[in-house]
């Protein structure tokens, strides 16, 4: 099942294989395989901080903004991706290490962001799916990847969508930053929950009973995509919402090609 645990070894092997699969690269015909250009492709390679999972909340974050700068790729070094492969696996460690890996922009810490969010687990609390739309959103940031994002939009719709709305709606965002439109139609029925309009499309329906921050999250991301003004409020009557859904849709790519 998708809830089911994997092994915990999982995601330190993935990020073995990533790293063996770039320095096989570098050994490539044509190219300068020698053990300086090795090195150098993945250099200056950062360090996980001893205290990074011990520190207080402040100096964590503290941590995250001096060790990576976040509008540029900071290249994390083996052990500290291994650490933070198996952090993931662990509830209680999953949010540094989903803040960590997103932060660092490095295409090894995608990959386990991406690996996490297809297991497609359901938490029991409401507050348990925190980490993997942390994880959903800092992928939005990282370099546009065609694979990634067909891998995001699968996450977000679809027959083997994530059981989570949230995180769904997380990975529409990343999928529409990478320039992916497959998930527009699911963004719009979001912001028609609750409303007549989705009661007669029949999905999402009955509405969750909790939904307003994932419908304000698809209305910026698509007025972001429409180049309109976001005028969507998850507060605003129903006929309001739908007036709005249908201004965004008249300047949206809504059909499946």
């Amino acid at each position: 099942m998708n809830g089911r645990p994997r092994s915990t070894s999982m995601f330190r092997l993935l990020a073995s294989l990533a790293l063996a699969l770039l320095t096989t690269a570098c050994a490539l015909p044509n190219q300068d395989s020698n053990a300086e250009t090795e090195a150098a492709l993945r250099q200056p390679a950062v360090p996980l901080p001893e205290n990074w999972l011990t520190s207080a909340r402040l100096t964590f974050e503290r941590l995250v903004e001096e060790t990576l700068p976040g509008d540029s790729i900071s290249f994390l070094d083996e052990a500290a991706l291994a650490t933070l492969a198996d952090a993931l696996r662990e509830p209680d460690t999953r949010m540094r290490a989903s803040i960590w890996l997103g932060r660092s922009r490095d295409p090894l810490a995608a990959e386990l962001l991406m690996a996490r969010l297809e297991e497609r687990e359901l938490g029991e609390d409401r507050g348990a799916d925190a980490p993997d739309v942390v994880s959903a959103a800092g992928l939005a940031e990282f370099k546009a990847s065609a694979e990634r994002a067909a891998r995001l939009s699968a996450l977000a719709t679809g027959e083997t969508a994530h059981p989570d709305l949230e995180v769904r709606v997380e990975c529409a965002r990343a999928a529409l930053r990478y320039g992916d439109d497959s998930s527009i139609p699911f963004l719009l029925s979001v912001l028609l929950i609750g409303t007549h309009q989705g009661r007669e499309s029949g999905e999402f329906w009955p509405a969750p009973l909790r939904s307003a921050w994932a419908r304000e999250r698809a209305a910026e991301i698509l007025a972001w995509r429409a180049g309109l003004e976001n005028r969507y409020s998850a507060d605003a009557s129903i006929g309001d919402r739908e007036r709005e859904v249908a201004r965004l849709a008249l300047q949206l790519p809504t059909r499946e090609e």
